[in-house]
Order: structure tokens, then C-alpha cells, then sequence
């Protein structure tokens, strides 16, 4: 788990990909949170990349953090 203090957040980029590489949520509001639905439709039990752009105002570069998220029901 990653523990990010959201007023040092600059700038980010969130994305969850399904299994063949296609973004099912998309973010740059460091609030926002995915729900587990594509295109208004829930999805089934599975594990998803996940890909974030993180640029703190306290750091000289940004960061790019990625790992699996599993999506149970």
C-alpha cells in the first residue's frame, strides 16, 4: 500500500488496465478512486495493472509507480 500526502501531489496520472491493455479508468484528481466499473458496468473478478505518474512538489522528478490491483466481488 502507498501512503501519499495529497498536498505534496503536484501532478499525477492514474490508469487501470484490464488484461489485454486497455485503460478501464483514467485519473487526475488524486481524491478520485476507482470503482471497479467500465463504461457504467461493473467487472468481473480479476487482477489489473496499474500505472501512476506522480510528480510531489517536494521532489526534483517525477515518479512512476506500478503493480497489480485485484478486483474481488
Amino acid at each position: 500500500r502507498i501512503k501519499i500526502n495529497m498536498d505534496c501531489v503536484e501532478e499525477m496520472t492514474l490508469r487501470v488496465f484490464n488484461r489485454w491493455g486497455e485503460v478501464v479508468f483514467q485519473t487526475t484528481d488524486p481524491e478520485e478512486a476507482w470503482d471497479g466499473t467500465f463504461k457504467n458496468q461493473e467487472l468481473s473478478a480479476a487482477v489489473f495493472v496499474y500505472v501512476l505518474d506522480i510528480k510531489l512538489s517536494n521532489a526534483t522528478d517525477a515518479q512512476q509507480l506500478k503493480g497489480n490491483v485485484s478486483l474481488i466481488k
